[in-house]
């Protein structure tokens, strides 16, 4: 199963990211799972990192993609990742509803 936890300033800011796991929906390069989980999560990198130009915490390995938003952000630019942020959440959050036994997400709020 792939588990993605979302963590939360107090003020709802997204600040890190860890997704590990498999989804074991099928067959490596078959999994549409677990590739429609890399992609959505992949191009919020992307966003981040080559349109707003951030440059944020990541470790990319097998079965493991984790990121840490910088701390020192100004109000701009927070509501700009916070909108790249939030549609990757939403994208994950539907793969969920339709496959619920393969990904699960954790919120967690309340963090630094």
């Amino acid at each position: 199963m792939i588990k993605v936890k979302i963590f939360r300033k107090t003020d709802g800011n997204i600040y890190k990211v860890d997704v590990s796991g498999h989804a074991d929906y099928d067959e490596y390069g078959n999994d549409i799972v677990c590739s429609a989980v890399s992609a959505i999560v992949q191009t919020a990198v992307l966003g981040l990192t080559r349109v707003l130009g951030l440059k944020i915490d990541l470790v990319m390995e097998e079965g493991l993609l984790k990121f840490n938003i910088p701390k020192m952000l100004n109000k701009n630019m927070y509501a700009k990742t916070n909108i790249i942020l939030d549609t990757m959440v939403t994208g994950l959050e539907e793969i969920e509803k339709l496959y619920n036994e393969h990904i699960e997400i954790f919120n967690i709020e309340g963090g630094v």
